[in-house]
């Protein structure tokens, strides 16, 4: 599976197994977007933990031990992406 097509997966939505595949792609390929990757939060269990451990990885966060405590929510991620976003833009204005 190429990026695209794992990205087309989390846009749409497909079977579990397709799911995994798909964020597994996303996480691990430097080419995808933190958007990218935000896309696996929408999805329960092992889609959501590998989505959040790429961002947390993508934005240099220390995981937590217990991954119980890992932060999930798409609210947080949107919010820290808009930021980084708007951050990389004024970058670039300079």
């Amino acid at each position: 599976m190429n990026l695209e097509e794992a990205i087309s997966n989390l846009r749409t939505g497909s079977d579990l197994v397709s799911l995994a595949e798909s964020i597994g792609e996303v996480a691990s390929n430097p080419d995808a977007s933190l958007r990218d990757i935000a896309l696996g939060l929408r999805y329960p269990g092992f889609v959501t933990e590998q989505a959040a451990m790429a961002l947390y990885r993508r934005f240099a966060l220390t995981l937590p031990a217990n991954r119980n405590l890992l932060v999930v929510d798409h609210e947080f991620w949107s919010e820290r992406i808009r930021i980084a976003e708007t951050q990389e833009q004024r970058g670039r204005a300079a």
